[in-house]
């Protein structure tokens, strides 16, 4: 099977160097001093071929680990002779496989979903390990599990799906907490950590699963605050300022995200959502309305910056979990406008409120007054307003060129799409522009939220607007998902609606659309 996840070349040889098998597995890493808290579990897993150093004599043991690296320790590890059986055709396609084929990726994803260049985080270790106990028969006894997660002081922060997993690798001492009876599942794994995680496994596995001792040091990375649940009391993120704001690169000291939403996102989305980037772009999100109402909005190169706002500024990477938070947040619109990323050495998410002195703008007033005048109108009827308005003004016409600037009557798909994408954004209807590729070409269309009366899906139903279908066929104005990909409507893959940025500004819209 080829895995069809493709990384950056320079992050690939960054891995390679970090995974090969050791070349010379007694010698000693510069970095990792025999003072070294890990030095032990450093040089056991390079002596046994499932982790190396970086190049120039170094292990880098406080380096971040992806998934992908994780993956390889444990299927080198633990299942090397089906590993070398396999057809290579990338530097982690046999290990992921057979992975896989074990069922070591229960309850984190499947082959597809799973990013397995984003770093990897203590619960998604602790589930492939308590997995692979399962796969190896180990059996852990259940009154130690509960007893493990009694002591959790932050289980309830973890995905419940994972709770059982944390604490089969409490109980034996295998994933130890990081202070104060957290575990910090949301916590990134450094590599000395994997090292020290790799052993104890080792341990635990010919050990039938029994407690042998306690785990040595903590093995990850300092732990965070715990989430606010409120204002910090000194931190300016999410306020307004009485004086213009400086952002640059020295901002992501002062002004990092303060309240985490990553970490009660599904493990899909955590898998392909940069953590900080995800926090940041919802705490925009979430105050919408004083961004549009307040401050002032920059010109020129800072069109759409609030100058007043203390934005939450994060490091820019070339990550893709972060480019799928930058590319949600630039399909994403609503709240009376449409969001997007700014900065080069940094990154910031911005609304930009919606160009009401256009050309178009007054043809589609009427629809709008009509929606802000009758509070009793449900989300379902303002979208059915707001396709049918589109296809009132346009007539379809490849490369007709109509928009919400110039006034124009004859588009494509893209232009009604994105008029439709505005005049949602109008009527305070979040909404995302997709673009795709179906069996007749390049199309675009829109994914809407209706607020629906339950908390599945962040309190949204998702649903299929497409004003050039509806305007062939008018009676197809709310479609779902598989309807719009069925063969009688355009005949593409369902997945074309769940591109991972797509799927990232649905949960972003689910944890922090602002209450009306």
């Amino acid at each position: 099977m080829k895995h069809n996840k493709i990384l950056a070349f320079v992050l690939v040889l960054a891995l390679v160097a970090g995974i090969a098998p050791a070349h010379a597995a007694g010698g000693t890493f510069s970095d990792v001093p025999p003072s070294h808290w890990a030095y032990d579990d450093v040089q056991t897993a390079a002596a046994d071929g499932v982790i190396n150093g970086v190049g120039n004599g170094k292990f880098s043991p406080d380096g971040v680990l992806t998934i992908a690296e994780w993956s390889c320790i444990l299927a080198r590890g633990f299942y090397a002779d089906e590993v070398e059986n396999r057809q290579k055709e990338n530097w982690y396609n046999r290990e992921i496989e057979v992975l896989w084929e074990h069922g070591i990726y229960a309850n984190v994803g499947t082959l597809d979903s799973i990013q397995f260049s984003a770093p990897a985080s203590r619960a998604l270790m602790a589930e492939t390990v308590a997995n692979l106990m399962k796969d190896k028969d180990v059996t852990v006894n259940a009154s130690k599990i509960a007893a493990a997660k009694s002591e959790i002081a932050d289980l309830e922060t973890i995905y419940p799906m994972h709770h059982e997993a944390v604490g089969i690798c409490w109980a034996l001492d295998i994933i130890n907490g990081v202070g104060g009876g957290r575990f910090d599942g949301s916590g990134y794994v450094q590599r000395g950590a994997a090292a020290a995680v790799y052993n104890r496994t080792k341990k635990a596995l010919q050990n039938g699963g029994q407690i042998t001792a306690p785990a040595p040091e903590p093995i990850t990375t300092p732990a965070p605050e715990p989430t606010p649940s409120g204002p910090v009391a000194g931190n300016v993120v999410g306020t307004m300022s009485s004086v213009p704001v400086t952002i640059n690169a020295d901002s992501i000291k002062t002004h990092a995200p303060v309240v985490d939403y990553w970490s009660s996102q599904p493990a899909d989305i955590r898998a392909i959502a940069d953590k900080d980037s995800f926090n940041a772009a919802c705490q925009t999100i979430h105050d919408s309305e004083m961004i549009l109402t307040q401050g002032e909005m920059g010109k020129g190169i800072k069109h759409g910056v609030n100058l007043y706002y203390n934005y939450a500024v994060v490091s820019s990477a070339t990550l893709k979990t972060q480019k799928n938070v930058d590319g949600a947040m630039g399909a994403l619109s609503g709240y009376g406008g449409g969001y997007n990323s700014y900065g080069s050495s940094y990154v910031i998410y911005t609304l930009t409120p919606l160009r009401d002195k256009t050309v178009s703008a007054p043809r589609f007033s009427s629809t709008i007054a009509q929606i802000n005048v009758d509070p009793s109108m449900s989300d379902r009827q303002k979208v059915e307003l707001c396709v049918k308005a589109v296809c009132d003004q346009l007539d379809y016409q490849v490369d007709g060129g109509a928009s919400w600037d110039n006034g124009g009557t004859k588009g494509d798909c893209t232009s009604y799409s994105r008029m439709l994408a505005q005049l949602l954004s109008a009527a305070g209807i979040p909404n995302i522009h997709v673009a795709a590729t179906v069996t007749g070409g390049n199309h675009a269309w829109v994914q809407a939220a209706l607020r629906t009366n339950d908390n599945n899906n962040g309190g949204f139903e998702w649903v299929i607007l497409d004003a050039v279908a509806t305007d062939a066929r008018p009676n197809n104005v709310i479609i779902t998902f598989e309807q719009h990909a069925s063969a009688n409507m355009f005949n593409y893959d369902v997945n074309k609606n769940n591109a991972d940025p797509y799927k990232v500004a649905r949960a972003l819209v689910g944890a922090a659309w602002p209450s009306n």
